[in-house]
């Protein structure tokens, strides 16, 4: 009624409070997250996500497994052919392949693909060629894995950022965000702005 998305599990209905998802950044602190009242983790990259996913559904919680994307703006540089670099066909075998080892987890809640790519390009904006490589890889993680929302996490809510992102990424199921501060309030207002209607959700958050 108040216009807010709310995450459905397929078996189990509405996850944690009707819907809403309270969660902690990290693995190592697991038993005391739930004990704290969180209904999820999240993690950054697949490396060691078999295990997270274990240590978490034992502890009655979801995982947001996060998929690392590179940073460098190198890795962005050229977008005419988007499958012709051997660099990422390598990075993209890995990414599918671990998709393809967890998607039936019971503890997973989505994947988050790349998290502030556009850090070390252009924070408030990123570029074309950032945002058609995200949705490049976006689309194949939800070709391999179409039961479970696909996102990307932002470095803040900016909207010129949010604009590009939602032209050139329009397979995103979600948008997160780490926001700090005040910068935590004005997300919703700025996805308006950026005539974005995808849900969004905070994935970092402190003062």
């Amino acid at each position: 009624d108040d216009g807010a998305y709310g995450v459905v599990s397929s078996v189990k209905g509405p996850l944690g409070q009707g819907g809403k998802i309270r969660g902690a950044g990290g693995s190592k602190h697991i038993e005391a997250a739930s004990s704290a009242g969180a209904d999820a983790i999240r993690t950054w990259g697949v490396g060691a996500l078999g295990q997270h996913l274990k240590e978490a559904e034992a502890a009655g919680l979801r995982v947001s497994a996060g998929i690392w994307l590179p940073h460098s703006p190198s890795w962005y540089e050229d977008c005419s052919d988007l499958d012709a670099d051997p660099k990422w066909q390598a990075e993209m075998a890995r990414y599918i392949k671990a998709v393809r080892e967890h998607e039936n987890s019971v503890g997973l809640l989505w994947w988050t693909v790349g998290n502030e790519i556009e850090l070390d390009i252009d924070v408030t904006l990123g570029s074309e060629c950032t945002w058609r490589r995200l949705e490049w890889v976006v689309r194949a993680v939800k070709a391999e894995d179409p039961n479970h929302p696909v996102g990307y996490v932002s470095a803040g809510p900016h909207v010129a950022k949010i604009k590009l992102i939602g032209q050139f990424a329009p397979s995103l199921d979600f948008l997160g965000v780490n926001a700090y501060g005040e910068a935590s309030l004005i997300i919703g207002d700025h996805m308006v702005q950026a005539n974005v209607t995808m849900p969004y959700a905070i994935m970092e958050f402190g003062p």
